[in-house]
């Protein structure tokens, strides 16, 4: 799936000595990006547009740089519309 973000989220409780009532005592969030073509472990999200539509795809470095590579021939002839978009291959 596109996008996908795993979400990972510790928390430990434990009661107070007082009341008896469970508490929060500590929290751990952890996100891991996972390589939407090959889901491993990704690097990035590359972000991109096409007709009009926007779209984002996590990814590793080697699925990165292939993904630029691919892009590279029609970028270098297209024109480009805002400053942001033309570093898209030096990101």
């Amino acid at each position: 799936m596109a996008g996908y973000r795993r979400l990972a989220v510790d928390l430990a409780r434990c009661k107070e000595p007082t009341t008896g009532k469970e508490a929060a005592m500590a929290q751990k969030v952890t996100a891991a990006l996972e390589d939407d073509l090959d889901e491993g472990p990704a690097d990035e999200t590359v972000r991109f547009g096409l007709a009009g539509a926007q779209y984002e795809i996590d990814l590793n470095t080697k699925n990165a740089a292939a993904f630029r590579r691919t892009l590279a021939p029609f970028i270098e002839h297209a024109g480009c519309m805002t400053v942001r978009a033309c570093g898209f291959l030096s990101e």
